[in-house]
């Protein structure tokens, strides 16, 4: 039952770059967010609770997952680096 969640990526659920992106996701969405409250704060005077600010999370974490996997595949094919 175990090597049907965990293993190898051809047979399982999920491997070793899950937990990456999983932890790489978080990180990141801290920072995103830590990033736009303050900014929201500063200049509009809204805490991290309005739907708003929620939403920019949001694009914020897309935008530099998007930047990191135009990066990765530019690497791997040779075209950067």
């Amino acid at each position: 039952m175990l090597e049907i969640l965990w293993g190898l990526k051809t047979a399982a659920m999920m491997d070793v770059w899950t937990i990456e992106h999983i932890l790489s996701g978080v990180s990141v969405g801290h920072g995103v967010k830590k990033k736009n409250g303050n900014v929201f704060k500063k200049k509009f005077g809204l805490d991290g609770h309005h739907l708003i600010t929620r939403h920019f999370d949001i694009v914020g974490v897309l935008f530099l997952a998007y930047l990191w996997e135009a990066l990765e595949h530019y690497l791997e094919t040779g075209l950067a680096g």
